[in-house]
């Protein structure tokens, strides 16, 4: 699938949210409107993708489709059995497994990564947390060397590229960190990279 999807995290104040009673939250939700599902998944040219599924569900009904072609060459469509990378959304997965250990007693929040992945971040570093990864306030240093894609044309150019979550790592860990850990935050795909490593290396599941 070569859609992109990007997300922006906007922070609500709840105070300026409309106040809704409890049987206005229940009011029954418009039926779905078909028509207007597919033509939302049958435009692939905003932004240029291969193929795009939606499926829908709830009370106000189920609705299913998909539009486009798994493989270009073939022009094989897409169907509901085909395999799409989710991209950040891993994050999600990733840190309820790492809460999930927490909860069992397998790994702490406060636990130093260094403990736990001996011999993949420097020494020189301020101990990073597990939290810290979770959070996104590690800090860790900027990568160098691997391309980070920021538009569709240029995740489309780098589709094909392969790094080990190691070389991931590895990466990132030139400079100093960019701030102490706990002290700022900032989304980077790379506390995930290790939060998944700590996962591997305290379950022995890849």
């Amino acid at each position: 699938m070569g859609a992109t999807l990007a997300g922006t995290g906007a922070l609500v104040a709840t105070a300026a949210l409309p106040v809704r009673s409890a049987a206005a939250s229940l009011a029954p939700l418009p039926p779905l409107d078909p028509a207007a599902l597919r033509a939302a998944i049958d435009d692939l040219e905003h932004p240029p993708s291969t193929a795009a599924q939606l499926r829908v569900g709830g009370t106000a009904g189920d609705w299913y489709g998909a539009s486009g072609v798994a493989d270009i060459r073939a022009r094989r469509p897409v169907t509901a059995h085909d395999k799409v990378r989710i991209g950040s959304i891993t994050k999600v997965f990733v840190a309820t497994v790492v809460l999930q250990l927490v909860a069992e007693g397998r790994l702490g929040l406060d636990r130093s990564v260094r403990c736990v992945l001996p011999g993949l971040l420097p020494a020189r570093f301020t101990p990073v947390t597990v939290a810290h990864l979770l959070n996104h306030t590690s800090g860790l240093p900027d990568h160098v060397g691997i391309p980070e894609p920021k538009t569709a044309e240029e995740v489309f150019r780098h589709r094909c590229d392969h790094w080990t979550p190691q070389e991931w790592v590895a990466s990132a860990t030139n400079g100093p960190l960019k701030f102490a850990p706990g002290t700022r935050q900032e989304y980077r795909g790379i506390n995930y990279v290790l939060a998944a490593l700590l996962i591997d290396e305290v379950t022995v599941r890849p």
